[in-house]
């Protein structure tokens, strides 16, 4: 999402980086995340917000408890979030794309 970030929003990976380490909320995982869904609810509104943030959020949650959980990934859990990323992505590139 950073690259999404410099491609769309031309903001330079210096200038993302300087962000992230003033950020009080964390780091890069967490900057880019609040500031996609802050230019979500911007340019379309609560719904859309509601949406996007919690796809992002269902994603990260999988990707940690794949990372540092001892479960099972199933093939249903595995295309949920696969079907999410896809869905992220086509909507940054439906809505930001300049």
């Amino acid at each position: 999402m950073k690259f999404t970030m410099k491609s769309f929003f031309g903001i330079s990976y210096d200038e993302l980086n300087k962000d992230v380490s003033v950020n009080p909320k964390g780091g890069t995982h967490s900057y880019v995340t609040h500031f996609f869904n802050n230019e979500v609810k911007k340019k379309n509104g609560y719904s859309d917000y509601s949406d996007f943030s919690r796809k992002i959020k269902d994603l990260k949650e999988f990707r940690e408890s794949s990372d540092y959980d001892d479960i099972q990934i199933t093939s249903d859990k595995s295309s949920k979030a696969l079907q999410y990323a896809t869905e992220i992505r086509y909507y940054i590139q439906k809505n930001f794309k300049k």
